[in-house]
């Protein structure tokens, strides 16, 4: 096991002043705004992210409360191609609170090539609509969730199955086109980070992955608990998986999580520790994968002083570090890796609480271009080709609703 020791620091801020994004560049690639979302909210506490598959981009849109008064609507809401609202499901005013709606996953569970919309919220329910926004059903939670639902194949039959946790650890898995529960499970922890389905172990079969404040847990496609892992002091706050080195675990994945103080990578066919960075601060996982195109794979890493930092992921050495903050904040949203620009080479994205938008080589951590807007974002971003263009543009969830579409353009 490593461990080594990097500074940060540990102070809340945030931006009370919204003004319209703005695009920097020098002359070279910038992220331009396509669009900005019709959902702004009397707030800047919106946390949860948006959901997106093609065309269909869903945003959970939430407001605070005030003496157990909500202050808004708290709604789901499908956005047209213009940022605009196409239809809207609305919590309860009793419901409504910041958590009232979880990121939800856009995913076809049916198999008829259309995809629908999975979301959990505080009605103590996780609810199923169509692309069109028609409920088609909702199963019973023990309280509201906080990670995304999750879709896989866990019983290898070739069909989806859809994967939810609330959060007091309570987990259930469903028939995606019926809605039918297969069973259900305690974790024992609370749990945060969206689940992930894949054959974690190395044993043919897919899992699923839970991160709770416990540590991880591996379930086998009936519920039953594989391993636990994170030892003390093991609670997830996020969690990413990948294959460090091609050869090291088998046909397993490696486990790479973000806890208070540390990210450590875990063997995914029994949860061990392989190796651990310690921090002052809560380092967010946001992406793993071979951003240069070497023989490892690398972890990034948002820090709360700015950075972000690469990892080599089987060997834990850093890569690079690049300051995209010189804000003192709590924590930055994790990292993403998408191709924005349809080379087949991956870019990252990282965002900043103070609401700034960054793309980053993954090979260097150059910055090559930035958007700006004054609000606070406190989620990572969305990567999808949300307009058929064959690239991925950023969705950016921002804390006052406002969700806004960026393209990066390189020419």
């Amino acid at each position: 096991m490593r461990r080594r020791t990097l500074a940060a620091l540990v102070v809340l801020s945030l931006s009370l002043v919204a003004v319209a994004g703005v695009a920097l560049t020098d002359g070279g690639p910038e992220l331009r705004e396509q669009w900005m979302s019709d959902t702004a909210r009397d707030t800047l506490a919106n946390h949860h992210a948006v959901g997106a598959d093609g065309d269909v981009v869903v945003a959970p849109v939430s407001v605070p409360e005030r003496d157990g008064v909500p202050l808004g609507e708290c709604s789901l809401v499908r956005l047209d191609d213009n940022g605009e609202t196409r239809w809207r499901y609305t919590v309860p005013e009793a419901n409504c609170t910041p958590h009232a709606l979880t990121e939800p996953v856009v995913a076809d569970l049916t198999g008829d090539d259309s995809p629908e919309v999975a979301v959990v919220t505080t009605e103590e329910a996780l609810v199923v609509f169509d692309a069109d926004g028609a409920e088609r059903y909702r199963v019973p939670m023990d309280t509201y969730g906080y990670g995304a639902p999750t879709v896989g194949d866990l019983t290898g039959d070739g069909d989806s199955e859809l994967v939810a946790s609330d959060i007091a650890g309570g987990a259930v898995v469903v028939d995606g086109e019926t809605g039918d529960v297969l069973w259900r499970a305690d974790l024992g922890a609370s749990t945060f980070p969206t689940p992930v389905v894949a054959d974690v172990d190395g044993d043919g079969a897919n899992e699923t992955l839970f991160g709770t404040s416990d540590g991880p847990v591996l379930l086998d496609a009936d519920g039953n608990v594989e391993w636990r892992g994170g030892g003390e002091g093991g609670g997830v706050a996020s969690m990413a998986v990948g294959e460090a080195d091609g050869e090291a675990n088998s046909d397993a994945v490696d486990i790479f999580v973000g806890t208070s103080g540390e990210v450590t990578a875990l063997d995914g066919r029994n949860g061990s520790e392989r190796w651990s960075v310690t921090f002052d601060g809560n380092p967010r996982v946001g992406a793993v994968g071979n951003g240069d195109d070497d023989s490892d794979a690398e972890v990034y890493a948002t820090l709360t002083d700015g950075r972000v930092v690469a990892f080599d992921a089987d060997s834990s050495d850093t890569e690079w570090e690049a300051t995209v903050s010189t804000g003192e904040a709590a924590q930055h949203p994790a990292p993403k890796l998408g191709d924005l620009d349809g080379d087949g080479a991956p870019e990252l994205v990282a965002l900043t609480n103070e609401g700034s938008v960054s793309v980053l080589d993954p090979t260097s951590g150059e910055t090559l271009a930035t958007y700006e807007r004054d609000v606070p974002a406190w989620v990572y971003p969305t990567l999808s080709d949300i307009d058929g263009d064959g690239d991925d543009e950023i969705l950016v969830r921002y804390g006052d609703g406002r969700v806004a579409a960026l393209e990066y353009a390189t020419d």
